[in-house]
C-alpha cells in the first residue's frame, strides 16, 4: 500500500485539480450564457 501510496496521491491530485477546472469552464460558460440571453432580451 505504502508505494501505491505516491501515485494515488499525484491521481487524486490530477483529478482534483481536472474537475476543478471543469467546474470554472462550466461556470464561466453559464455567465457567458445568461449575459447572452440579457443582451437579446435588450435588443426585442
Amino acid at each position: 500500500m505504502n508505494r501505491l501510496s505516491p501515485f494515488l496521491k499525484d491521481y487524486l491530485q490530477f483529478v482534483y485539480h481536472v474537475n476543478v477546472q471543469k467546474a470554472i469552464n462550466i461556470k464561466n460558460d453559464l455567465s457567458g450564457a445568461t449575459r447572452k440571453l440579457s443582451v437579446t432580451q435588450q435588443a426585442i
